[in-house]
């Protein structure tokens, strides 16, 4: 049975509504201004289903952004594992992974900024003159050793096609011999109508990034002093002290910024804010001295004369992920004055 598929132009909520069958295996979509362009041809089958023979499946697969995975495909179309392609900004990263228990034994890649046909393909006879890939000429190659069921090819961008950068679209041709699967290529676009079953695939390079995510809480964050209660005035009029050293120390390798919070338990608060990116982070100590007068924020009533306040101590890394402790009744605000009886003895 013989499926003759149309290449044509189509905006994608149109196209949303066609079914294709399954034999159009492998279709990708570009989206041009709005647009969606499909390029498809033939995929012949059995009676049971089995393709027999194809021409391009699709002309152009355009990957997003990011890491982009596609199946490895046996000769008799049965999925061996995947090849998944990733980059950071200096490096593109493919890694092959097999299916269960199964393992690699060799693998072949090319990767390049020139569509084959034409270019390093051809240059380099990675393709042969009639249009079939010649892995044992792909550039990269490994023989594996036993009971190797992943292995990853690091490439440096720079040195594909004269050096890439983000945005610009590469052409991906990863073959593998797997064990109990044979021959098998990672999915894509058939090098050649009525040739064998090598295929490439497309990678759109990403913006990549050599920052690693930090998920990481601030650790060993103490507060060293005050450590008993201590008495403070809020109120500067009656000449009382209002500056109340904090000491506190933690472990971060990245800091950012403190906030040290008052609260009598009874929704009366006082917050200071502190930059701390200037922070060793190595646990030692550091000492703030707040002027009790001045926070930059309050609740409630903020300092009462009389209350009680608990001190937390918040530390915050650049990546906004954050630990607190908190010290029990070490404020008690005192802004009245001492009082002399009417008369001296």
């Amino acid at each position: 049975m013989k499926h003759y598929l149309i290449g044509y132009i189509l905006p994608v909520w149109v196209l949303s509504c066609f079914w294709l069958p399954e034999t159009a295996k492998g279709v990708a979509s570009e989206e041009i201004s709005g647009w969606t362009e499909l390029t498809l041809e033939f995929v012949e089958t059995d009676a049971d289903g089995e393709r027999t023979e194809s021409g391009p499946i699709l002309a152009d697969l355009l990957a997003e952004e990011g890491e982009t995975c596609v199946d490895l495909i046996s000769g008799s179309n049965a999925v061996a594992g995947e090849v998944c392609v990733e980059n950071d900004s200096d490096n593109l990263s493919v890694t092959y992974t097999t299916t269960g228990s199964s393992n690699l034994e060799l693998t072949h890649l090319a990767v390049s900024a020139d569509e084959p046909g034409g270019g390093e393909w051809m240059e380099n006879d990675w393709q042969s003159p009639s249009g079939n890939a010649n892995r044992g000429k792909f550039p990269y190659s490994t023989n594996h050793a036993s009971n190797t069921d992943t292995y990853t090819y690091t490439l440096s961008l720079s040195d594909i096609t004269g050096g890439v950068q983000a945005d610009d679209k590469l052409f991906i041709s990863a073959h593998a011999v797997v064990q109990s699967y044979g021959s098998s290529w990672g999915e894509g676009t058939l090098f050649r109508v009525q040739g064998n079953e090598a295929m490439y695939f497309g990678y759109t390079v990403g913006e990549g990034s050599d920052e690693e995510e930090d998920d990481t809480v601030s650790s060993d964050l103490s507060l060293d002093a005050p450590s008993s209660l201590t008495h403070r005035a809020s109120d500067g009029s009656n000449k009382g002290n209002t500056s109340l050293d904090v000491t506190y120390s933690y472990t971060e390798v990245e800091p950012d910024a403190v906030t040290i919070t008052f609260d009598d338990g009874s929704g009366n608060t006082a917050t200071y804010n502190i930059d701390d990116s200037g922070y060793a982070g190595d646990n030692s100590e550091k000492t703030v001295s707040l002027d009790l007068t001045s926070p930059a924020s309050t609740g409630g009533s903020g300092f009462v004369d009389g209350s009680t306040y608990d001190i937390t101590v918040e530390a915050t890394d650049n990546a906004g992920n954050s630990s607190s402790v908190t010290g029990t009744n070490l404020l008690e605000v005192d802004n009245t004055r001492p009082v002399f009886g009417s008369s001296l003895v």
